[in-house]
């Protein structure tokens, strides 16, 4: 079974995936300082598209958050504090859509931060499905059954990352990780069978 993910970053969505050794991953990023990540292709998705890719399972992303974060040094912070009206470039947003609707995977998930959702819910048409933490997803996914314990890791990452790497040049890279549980429990909703799959 294939799954596809885009703007991959240190590729932690599909880190179970690629564990399991039951899934074909495909990781796509434009960043040249992950090209060693496993399956990890180097692409500007904003304009070009990935070839297409028969029968995917699932298609996940995490288009950049830097345009949506209201981090104190945030471009979207900085024009709140000055008094500036603030329109985040879409083009990542619009590009994983784009990929959506033209490789028409069976499940699709894109996940992004609290402040992207006023301006991505417009173009997705959609509220979000569901929101872990600091996680706020979007798509046609089995929704993930994360235990208290995984929850607890879950909510804890993104500091913890940020602390481990400040002095990172790759900090953003490190906070955007999507840890291991959430892997693990999209995997496991994937896997299980729906009533779709019974009938």
């Amino acid at each position: 079974m294939k799954v596809i993910d885009l703007f991959s970053g240190l590729g932690g969505w599909t880190q179970s995936f690629l564990k399991s050794h039951k899934y074909e991953v495909y990781r796509y990023d434009s960043d040249p300082w992950l090209a060693d990540v496993e399956n990890t292709e180097i692409v500007d998705l904003t304009t070009h598209k990935i070839a297409a890719i028969d029968s995917v399972e699932l298609l996940v992303g995490s288009p950049p958050c830097y345009e949506f974060s209201l981090a104190h040094s945030a471009p979207r912070s900085i024009a709140i504090r000055e008094g500036r009206l603030w329109q985040p470039n879409m083009n990542c947003v619009l590009a994983f859509f784009e990929h959506v609707n033209r490789l028409r995977p069976k499940y699709w998930i894109m996940e992004n931060v609290v402040g992207s959702a006023e301006f991505i819910n417009p173009i997705l048409g959609m509220e979000p499905r569901q929101i872990i933490g600091p996680y706020i997803l979007w798509g046609n996914f089995p929704l993930l059954d994360l235990s208290e314990s995984e929850l607890k890791k879950i909510k804890a990452h993104k500091k913890q990352a940020g602390d481990k790497h400040r002095w990172s040049d790759h900090r953003g890279s490190y906070r955007a990780f999507v840890p291991e549980p959430m892997s693990k429990a999209l995997l496991r909703s994937i896997a299980s069978p729906t009533l779709e799959d019974w009938l």
